[in-house]
């Protein structure tokens, strides 16, 4: 009883933090680690991969530490029956050692391979749910069903070949142990039959602890040989533990602290993975308290050039400051305090209205999220929901329209408080009525703040202080609105076909 529990609460005191530190490592990584990386290979590592640790701990644990002391007694009885049989016992452990070795780096080999194929059914399952409604308007049910049958194919295939190779190695591990016993025994009756000191007591008790030696060895081949099988998801856990951290704070980092809201960018120039400039040379100065947009076609580096502010990426030259400072120099945590994003696409969490608002704010009193929830013109909204403020959003905010999503997420932005504000194409996925209400929400998270905007809808930017307009990564144009019209421009273009279109 004894031995069960405290082998399973070393477990759990192993098993627990591990997970919890493998998530913190995750969450540690850059935005360019997820982009390379899919959700269920993360997800089959922070479970089956996890779970194969935890059998790790229990083998390691149970059986490859127990049958080595149950082998040891028998052992030391033998030797000192007879002296001889020490190196023959030396030579046969030898010949199993080696062999076992050999034979469990293929288990090993096969195991990785099959956890690989366990993350990529993984990865089926989860594209299949997160586009569902795809799968549904395009009636690709029977299409995604057979490719998880494929998946899972290739699972039980690699699964099989693991089990196969698993299955060899027991076999000869035992066909060893048999021919030890079957060896000893020979000797033993030859020296017997030959006249030579070997009582019928001492025959007996030897033979008798000959036997005890027989299950500890046939457990702890097999035992090494399961140690090996989910070694391999134990490897794939510590692969993604021993990354270091994506963007540390520098030595000596200071706390960003009554920050007016000055930002400027310095001869930034920017590339994902080291392929071509995204973001050319750009100089760009959004003074405290100041709306500045940017506008231009797809791929002209807007969002980039805004998710540099956060510290998503770093730039890979030149810098960007507020009120003077390198935010390179800020802590990471202090830096995002003060900065607020509202996306194009609304992410809500699968839990109540109230907690998506409190995001903004760690601690905030229920007075804080209704202030913060009246100020985005959502709070009368939320008052008729089932539960009003207690109510379940649904995945990904199912529950709710797309208008009532983005205002949620402005109130979130509006409880944060901040002095810097990213609004990356916050209207351009909603209708006429819901942009008009979201407009209203953004006109009172923009008061007093720094913002910087981007937006197709060029109607939407007329009144912002500053419009930059970005063509290939670099900031070809800079003025207002009635300054860009005035002349041939790539504003002025834009604009009159959008309207054209309208």
């Amino acid at each position: 009883f004894l031995e069960l529990c405290l082998r399973q609460l070393l477990v759990v005191r192993v098993v627990v933090p591990l997970r919890v530190r493998l998530l913190q490592n995750l969450l540690q990584q850059p935005l360019a680690f997820y982009n390379d990386q899919k959700r269920g290979e993360l997800i089959s590592r922070m479970s089956s991969d996890v779970s194969s640790a935890t059998i790790c701990l229990n083998t390691m644990t149970g059986p490859l530490l127990q049958e080595p002391l149950k082998l040891l007694g028998p052992v030391i009885v033998l030797v000192a029956i007879k002296w001889w049989f020490a190196p023959l016992l030396i030579l046969f452990m030898g010949v199993i050692i080696v062999s076992v070795r050999r034979t469990s780096q293929k288990v090993h080999r096969r195991a990785k391979v099959r956890q690989r194929t366990i993350a990529r059914v993984t990865e089926a399952m989860v594209q299949m749910f997160s586009g569902i409604r795809v799968v549904k308007a395009f009636g690709l049910e029977r299409a995604k069903v057979v490719q998880y049958t494929q998946r899972n194919e290739e699972f039980a295939r690699d699964a099989m070949a693991t089990e196969t190779t698993k299955a060899w190695t027991r076999t000869k591990m035992e066909l060893y142990t048999n021919l030890i016993m079957v060896f000893a025994i020979v000797v033993a009756m030859l020296v017997v039959g030959g006249g030579g000191r070997f009582s019928p007591g001492a025959l007996l008790a030897f033979l008798m602890f000959m036997a005890q030696t027989y299950r500890p060895a046939k457990v702890l081949t097999r035992s090494y040989t399961d140690l090996m099988d989910h070694l391999a998801g134990a490897g794939r856990v510590f692969e993604f533990m021993d990354l270091p951290p994506g963007m540390p704070d520098k030595p000596g980092a200071i706390p960003l602290t009554d920050v007016v809201g000055t930002v400027r960018y310095e001869d930034v120039s920017f590339a994902y993975n080291g392929n071509g400039n995204v973001l050319d040379h750009v100089n760009l100065e959004v003074p405290a308290g100041q709306v500045v947009a940017l506008v231009g076609p797809s791929g002209a580096g807007k969002s980039t050039l805004v998710n540099l502010v956060p510290r998503f990426y770093d730039p890979i030259s030149g810098r960007i400051t507020i009120d003077g400072t390198d935010i390179r120099e800020f802590t990471r945590e202090s830096l995002l305090r003060q900065i607020a994003i509202v996306t194009q696409d609304p992410f809500l969490f699968n839990t109540s209205v109230s907690e998506n608002i409190a995001y903004g704010k760690a601690g905030a009193s229920q007075e804080e999220i209704e202030a913060a929830a009246r100020a985005a013109n959502i709070h009368d909204f939320i008052l008729t929901l089932p539960r009003g403020y207690d109510t379940l959003v649904g995945e990904r905010g199912a529950n709710i329209s797309g208008g009532q999503c983005q205002r949620i997420t402005i109130a979130r932005a509006l409880l944060r408080d901040p002095k810097i504000l990213i609004l990356d194409e916050a209207t351009s996925s909603l209708d006429t009525e819901s942009e008009h209400a979201v407009q209203q929400a953004l006109q009172n998270l923009m008061k007093g703040r720094t913002t910087l905007v981007i937006a197709h809808r060029l109607s939407t930017v007329q009144h912002a202080d500053k419009i930059c307009v970005m063509q290939d990564g670099r900031i070809c144009e800079v003025g207002n609105h009635e300054q860009l019209m005035a002349s041939e421009t790539l504003y002025r273009r834009l604009y009159q076909l959008q309207f054209a279109r309208d």
